[in-house]
């Protein structure tokens, strides 16, 4: 039990002074890389404080197996890039389904395809729209094949004379909207 303490500190120790040589202002940069990570994993999980705890805990051990070279102040952004693998491994296990669930789908009940009845909420939903809001969002989300999706909202962006944080905001808010629309829409027909 004891070697295992140890080794957890050992692994931790070298974090922390890969965040700073001053143990007190490595632990508050500690625990702030953690609560920003917890913040972003949110958006997406549940479980977020656990999958922050994991993303450190995977860099502690690459720390103590020499496999990353801490000799730069990079340590916020590789534990970074580890809890961005860790997403995409979640997302892989269970892909999220906001949709169904919010407007009270579950996932099993979808099946092999999207029910009919909720095409038909959804088509409903966007045609309530302004027109413009309508050709943006499915400009979005139509990605044409061999562009890089990045690549694509920012000429998107260029298309529409507008920032692209500006428009992933405007689609954020569109998705919602028919998010609300289609609950809404369903709760009507039960």
């Amino acid at each position: 039990m004891a070697e295992l303490e140890e080794e957890e500190t050992n692994g931790m120790d070298l974090l922390l002074d890969w965040l700073s040589p001053d143990r007190e202002v490595a632990a508050d940069l500690y625990l702030k890389l953690w609560q920003s990570l917890v913040y972003h994993l949110r958006r997406n999980f549940d479980d977020a404080e656990s999958l922050a705890s994991e993303a450190i805990q995977r860099t502690t051990e690459k720390l103590k197996e020499g496999a990353i070279d801490c000799q730069g102040g990079k340590a916020r952004s590789y534990v970074y890039g580890v809890a961005n693998l860790i997403a995409k491994e979640e997302f892989r296990k269970k892909p999220p389904a906001q949709w169904n669930e919010e407007i009270g789908e579950s996932p099993t009940d979808v099946g092999e395809g999207f029910p009919e009845e909720l095409y038909q909420i959804l088509e409903e939903c966007i045609g309530k729209l302004p027109y413009d809001d309508q050709q943006l969002l499915l400009e979005y989300i139509y990605i044409p094949k061999g562009v890089s999706s990045k690549q694509y909202r920012i000429h998107l962006a260029d298309k529409w004379k507008i920032n692209i944080g500006t428009l992933r905001v405007k689609i954020l808010r569109l998705k919602k909207g028919l998010r609300e629309c289609a609950k809404k829409r369903k709760k009507e027909l039960e």
